[in-house]
Parts: structure tokens; sequence; C-alpha cells
């Protein structure tokens, strides 16, 4: 009973940490899309929650990535065309991205726990990302900066998430565009 019971716990917890594509659509442009799952990398006392994940975009046989990193804050804040994400690589070598477009945190989701009522903010940006980058960050990433308009989220890894993620989801993406498109019937 013991073993059964080990088994059933490994294999819920690894399908939770199975990271899939969310996303694999081509617009009526012609531009395919495909887009991995956002995955949490907080440690559960972090004031600022961080997701990330990856995106590409293929069109006439060039592909594009970008980072998604989705921030979730007490605070509203914006993220503005321009502003850096900087990564640091467990060899110190920091990688420096810029958002791609305004992404906006000033609409909050109220919350309700166990009678404590709260607010928070969160906002999904892009940052336009080289395969030679992912590479350097599939490494392992130990810390993040995040621009926006009042300042800078940071945020230190003792372990790495980020570079696991983008080591999964990259392959995931590579493997996706062997095949058309799943909204291609």
């Amino acid at each position: 009973m013991k073993t059964l019971l080990l088994l059933v716990l490994c294999t819920i917890s690894s399908v939770a940490n199975a990271q899939k594509i969310v996303s694999d659509n081509v617009s009526s442009d012609g531009i395919r899309t495909i887009l991995g799952e956002t995955v949490n990398v907080r440690s559960m006392k972090d004031k600022v929650v961080f997701k990330v994940g990856l995106c590409a975009s293929v069109f006439d046989g060039k592909v594009s990535y970008s980072l998604i990193v989705e921030s979730t804050s007490l605070t509203s804040f914006t993220v503005k065309k321009g502003m850096k994400l900087m990564l640091k690589n467990t060899s110190e070598e920091v990688i420096t991205l810029e958002a791609e477009g305004d992404f906006d945190a000033s609409s909050g989701k109220v919350h309700n726990a166990g009678g404590f009522v709260f607010t928070d903010y969160t906002t999904a940006a892009f940052y336009p990302i080289t395969e030679d980058a992912i590479a350097k960050l599939e490494k392992g990433v130990i810390k993040i900066g995040q621009e926006h308009n009042t300042g800078r989220f940071d945020k230190d890894f003792k372990k790495d998430k980020i570079g696991a993620v983008l080591k999964e989801e990259y392959s995931l993406i590579k493997k996706a565009q062997e095949s058309p498109s799943m909204n291609n019937f």
C-alpha cells in the first residue's frame, strides 16, 4: 500500500511540473505563433511573483523568440516599451533584453484569504530574445531584474528555475516546429 501511495504521489508531482505548448496557431496573415506555458519561479516569501515562458513566431521560415515574464505585485506598475529585463546566468554574465511594447498592470484583482482582503496587479511583458541568449540562460539563472515605471523588481535565486524552464520550452517549441500547426486542418 505504501508503495502504491508513493507511486501516485510521484506521478502527480511529475505531472504538476510538466511543461507544455499551450497554443500553436497560424494567423490569417500567415504568422505561426507557438506559445509555451508560463511557469511559476517564485519562493514562498517573495513579494513579487514571477512566471516565465517562451514564445516563438514563425513567418517565411524565420523564427523569432520572446521571453514572457508575468509579474504580480501588490502595487500597480507598467512595463514600458524599451524597459530592461536583466538576467544573470550562473557564469555571472548579464543578458539584457528590452520590452517590445507597453504592458500595464493598473487594474487589480481583489482576493479574500481568510478574511484578509487584498488587491494584486499582474502583467505579462514580452521581451525579444535570440537563440544565443536562450543558450546562455539555459545553463542557469541566478538573478532577474525587471524595470518598470516605479523602479525595478529584483529576485535572486539560490537554485536555478528560469534556465530549466527555458531549456524545456525551447525544446518543446523546436519539436512543435517540425510538424504543422495544431490548428491547421
